[in-house]
């Protein structure tokens, strides 16, 4: 089984996080974030503080998302990206 490093607290993760990813790669989720329901986080993603991801989204390898970022329902973001600070992501968008 791989490891899975949640870094900091307050936050809530109704979601699987696939854990199907190379050796000595992890995800790293800070404070304070919520990953709803179906949302998929694939390898090597770090996701900042007061970050949410709603339902049904799916973050594709090495993404960056970084602080106070909103990302809406069923959003698909493309590998090797970085969201700025305090972004909106509108549901259903192919980024």
């Amino acid at each position: 089984m791989k490891k899975i490093i949640l870094v900091d607290g307050g936050g809530h993760c109704k979601s699987c996080i696939d854990a199907i990813e190379n050796e000595n790669k992890y995800k790293i989720i800070g404070n304070n974030c919520i990953i709803n329901a179906n949302s998929l986080i694939e390898h090597d993603v770090v996701i900042g503080d007061h970050t949410r991801i709603s339902s049904e989204t799916t973050v594709n390898g090495g993404v960056i998302i970084e602080d106070k970022v909103f990302i809406g329902s069923r959003s698909i973001i493309k590998d090797n990206i970085c969201i700025g600070e305090s972004s909106i992501v509108g549901g259903w968008p192919v980024y």
